[in-house]
């Protein structure tokens, strides 16, 4: 969460983390004196944060565009410690560290890309606009050993990260995480796709192609998890779609 106090008694806000943002004044004799000075506050609010939105999205484009494949990196030792073993999707990168403060980490897109052929993903780079990034130890045995260990740059706006496409029986697996979603593709075959959080899980039941028949979600055992979760197994319903919830699972592959 981001706050800027433009004004004793003017503040901007926007969360990174749910995209939601916003603005809060004071009115009185402590306040502003007219409401031409809220309008113009306002304005520079509006302006300042379209500026602040347009810099995420040229960050995110940035990192994913230098960032390599995440096979034979890091990357892959800590999906294998996570019990993950198999191809990684080309949708997973790994990003070097730029400066010796900030970690390596699993880069991924919140973008739907291309399946040039069947099970195959493609991802343009001029689509990428918004990334997931799961800080890794120098040695990739875990996360880094940071407070934020995950972070999302850019607005997701309802885009997944997609891990496989939805299988040949329209079958597609949704969860909040990359690691349970990379487990249940290989246990079951589904396509898979991730919502990075609770609270972006809802915005991806208009996401959802026509063609997707049955829909299972992940419901992870918190209360933005399970809020998040039978908010989008009911706007999935709406759409005639069949929905399955998988409470307090978390799958790994044994492989």
């Amino acid at each position: 969460m981001r706050v800027w106090r433009d004004a004793p008694n003017f503040i901007r806000y926007y969360c990174a983390r749910c995209s939601e943002k916003g603005y809060a004044c004071q009115f009185g004799h402590n306040g502003f004196a007219n409401t031409d000075e809220v309008r113009r506050k306002r304005a520079e609010a509006k302006a300042e944060g379209i500026a602040y939105e347009e810099a995420q999205r040229r960050k995110a484009n940035w990192l994913w565009e230098n960032a390599r494949p995440a096979t034979g990196t890091i990357v892959e030792d800590y999906l294998a410690a996570r019990g993950i073993r198999g191809p990684i999707p080309p949708t997973l990168k790994f990003l070097e560290p730029r400066k010796d403060e900030h970690h390596p980490a699993m880069i991924a897109p919140f973008v739907v890309p291309a399946e040039p052929a069947p099970g195959v993903l493609q991802v343009d780079a001029a689509d990428v606009t918004s990334v997931h990034l799961t800080l890794l130890r120098a040695d990739g045995s875990g996360k880094a050993d940071v407070k934020r260990n995950k972070l999302m740059i850019g607005s997701v706006s309802g885009r997944p990260i997609v891990l496989a496409p939805p299988n040949d029986l329209g079958g597609l697996f949704i969860s909040e995480g990359i690691e349970d979603g990379l487990s249940a593709g290989s246990c079951t075959g589904l396509g898979v796709w991730v919502a990075g959080s609770g609270s972006h899980l809802p915005a991806l039941a208009d996401t959802v192609p026509p063609y997707v028949d049955c829909v299972t979600i992940s419901v992870d055992d918190d209360k933005a998890g399970r809020d998040g979760a039978a908010e989008l197994a009911a706007r999935l319903r709406a759409r005639n779609l069949n929905v399955a919830t998988l409470e307090n699972i978390k799958l790994r592959n044994a492989a």
